[in-house]
């Protein structure tokens, strides 16, 4: 899903080109861990939202069922991060079977794959917070989006009749927008700071 970004204030650019300038890898690496620390709080507040939703399913105008599982096609879609998530490994134990399954859960899935990132280029420096769509299977990487928006239609197990998912909305773009200031704000903070240590 898209990202929230901080990035192309003329002191980031500075700080940016004045860095590569100087070759101080101490300093960018001070700057993107300062960038990173300013929008926790709000990685945090949206992980801790995505865990926490509440979602009911709907068909034909009619309510079925409400839960906080949060999960898509029940044990299959559940598998299917389980196996994403074990796709890397070379040696498949038991407990990395188990581990897997048990943080397959849709909105634990969608928890840990929400995080930032800060990088920097010779002409940008910039903080991201995302969540990470290689962190989900292929056919489950809209999902993020469409719990941030709040509903989505999808068949019963594979096959109709379809139903409408209703979830709790906005646990990335209600952060977002609610903090979004004060992570630029402390973001450009560290950059401020890193541009004057670099004067001294």
């Amino acid at each position: 899903m898209p990202g929230f970004h901080v990035a192309g204030t003329d002191a980031f650019r500075r700080a940016a080109a004045d860095l590569r300038a100087a070759g101080r890898g101490d300093l960018t690496r001070k700057m993107t861990a300062g960038m990173r620390r300013a929008a926790a709080p709000v990685v945090t507040e949206m992980q801790d939202r995505v865990r926490g939703v509440s979602t009911r399913t709907v068909r034909a105008g009619r309510r079925l069922a409400t839960t906080r599982t949060g999960r898509r096609g029940g044990a299959s879609a559940r598998q299917a991060r389980a196996a994403h998530a074990l796709r890397t490994r070379r040696r498949l134990t038991d407990r990395a079977r188990i581990t897997a399954h048990r943080r397959s859960g849709l909105r634990d899935t969608v928890a840990r794959a929400t995080g930032a990132t800060a990088s920097t280029s010779p002409t940008r420096a910039a903080v991201r917070i995302r969540a990470a769509q290689a962190r989900m299977p292929a056919d489950q990487r809209k999902l993020p989006r469409h719990l941030d928006k709040g509903r989505w239609r999808h068949p019963t197990f594979g096959r109709a009749p379809w139903v409408t998912q209703v979830v709790t909305p906005e646990w990335f773009s209600g952060p977002r927008r609610r903090h979004g200031p004060r992570v630029r704000t402390a973001a450009h903070a560290v950059v401020i700071d890193v541009l004057h240590r670099l004067a001294d």
